[in-house]
């Protein structure tokens, strides 16, 4: 990982050339998972502030979603549970299919709502969209 962000750094931009969307950007989310692989969600969320907004901004909605995907696992593991529930609303609204239609993301959800104090109606929703009972 560290030479792949070496290689972005002197690279200087987020390319998409050959599809590879190689770039600081790309590096930053590979070093997320890793870490979240680990289960190390202290560490994820420290690197996700490496990630540029305006380069998050320009990726497709599904690849912004999965990073609040992202990040939501790493704020439960951090147990930053508010902060775990707003990562996973705000995926939602860019592509609720990525959110709702994936079973890790299901058992994502049902982490978040069972260690949520109160969810509120928006978690809720979402929990009942994904087949859980909030």
């Amino acid at each position: 990982m560290a030479e792949a962000g070496d290689v972005a750094a002197r690279q200087g931009a987020d390319l998409d050339e050959d599809y590879t969307q190689f770039g600081p950007t790309n590096v930053t989310l590979h070093w997320m998972d890793v870490l979240l692989r680990f289960e190390d969600g202290w560490s994820a969320l420290e690197a996700a502030e490496d990630a540029r907004p305006e380069a998050l901004a320009g990726m497709t909605r599904e690849r912004q979603a999965g990073h609040r995907l992202a990040i939501a696992r790493a704020s439960l593991l951090a147990r930053r549970h508010g902060a775990a529930a707003a990562a996973l609303l705000q995926a939602d609204e860019l592509t609720p299919e990525e959110v709702r239609g994936r079973p890790e993301t299901v058992n994502l959800v049902k982490d978040v709502v069972r260690v949520t104090r109160d969810p509120g109606p928006a978690l809720r929703t979402l929990a009942e969209h994904c087949g859980l009972r909030a």
